[in-house]
């Protein structure tokens, strides 16, 4: 491996600018003559310090106006379970980028898109990402999704380093890529990750458990079954509904749930309050006792590794959301 001097650090950073640039104005760029120009850019290619030259796209005039930043739960922080989600993310071609990261309360950091923005037959690309993810959640071990910014308009993006970055970046670059950790390095830097993980909240106990209870495929039909025999009054309210599409609402609202309990704000559950509020569906607050009730015992039903410190912090966290639900009666 050669060591870079200032005209390999020039010549990084005009074809980070231009790739196109002809030989002749790179060498000019960079005040060397075209030979020894041509050399230097075939060592830094040879050495792997340019990896690929790719053409930029115009993403707003294709019509690629959003992109999507996503936090992302595990329902098992072990390293197999790791491997499998990372295994499934890999197959998702929207996902340009997946991070492991620390430091917040979330596994994975996913960036995905650009995708199409509004159109006649699509109106809404958030509940698209939503859709999916819904999807993806029980077969790649997904407990907790949340879209931490949804960007409409890039204020600032680069693609490239400056030279006096890579000054100071190349002795990193060098330690890590280029030397041979010892053996067992990142698999114990992996495990030291893992364990970090596994603080048991009462929000984190509810998504391990929401998690075993979306593998069963009976879970959300016998939710149902018990809650609408629960009351009369609640079998009126379903007289008219599309079923399918309510559970896909109730998978989406217990999530919102669990999600507020866990810090995010509250706007979904205030547009709840205020759409079954008296004036508009008259869910009466008894209603959303019952709802609990049989959403326990659902889950009592299905969660074979459910303990009473889990069922105690189910009780905790719903009652924060349907509080405020309640409110709007």
């Amino acid at each position: 491996m050669s060591k870079l001097d200032r005209y390999d650090l020039r010549i990084l950073a005009e074809l980070q600018h231009d790739a196109r640039i002809s030989n002749q104005d790179l060498a000019e760029r960079i005040g060397l003559s075209p030979s020894p120009c041509s050399r230097r850019v075939k060592q830094l290619e040879d050495d792997g310090y340019i990896a690929r030259q790719v053409a930029l796209l115009d993403r707003k005039k294709l019509g690629l106006t959003l992109t999507a930043y996503v936090l992302i739960g595990m329902d098992r922080h072990t390293p197999e379970r790791f491997e499998h989600f990372e295994g499934m993310i890999g197959k998702c071609p929207e996902v340009l980028e997946c991070s492991l990261v620390t430091g917040m309360d979330a596994d994975y950091q996913l960036k995905v898109g650009p995708l199409s923005g509004l159109s006649a037959r699509h109106t809404d690309p958030h509940r698209r990402c939503h859709q999916r993810a819904v999807k993806l959640c029980p077969a790649a071990g997904v407990i907790e999704y949340r879209t931490a910014t949804g960007a409409f308009a890039r204020l600032r993006h680069r693609s490239h380093l400056q030279p006096t970055q890579l000054e100071g970046l190349l002795p990193i670059i060098r330690a890590f890529l280029f030397c041979s950790p010892p053996n067992g390095f990142w698999q114990a830097q992996r495990s030291a990750f893992v364990q970090g993980k596994c603080l048991m909240k009462d929000t984190n106990r509810v998504m391990q458990s929401y998690g075993r209870c979306c593998a069963s495929a009976d879970f959300f039909d016998d939710f149902y079954a018990s809650f609408l025999s629960s009351s009369p009054a609640v079998r009126e309210k379903f007289v008219k509904t599309d079923m399918t599409a309510q559970k896909q609402l109730l998978r989406a609202g217990i999530l919102n749930l669990v999600l507020f309990a866990r810090g995010m704000p509250d706007t979904k559950l205030q547009a709840l309050g205020k759409s079954h509020s008296r004036g508009h569906l008259d869910i009466r607050p008894e209603l959303y006792d019952l709802w609990i009730a049989a959403l326990l015992k659902t889950i009592g039903q299905h969660d074979r590794q459910l303990e009473k410190e889990d069922l105690q912090a189910w009780r905790t966290v719903l009652n924060k959301g349907i509080d405020v639900i309640k409110s709007h009666y």
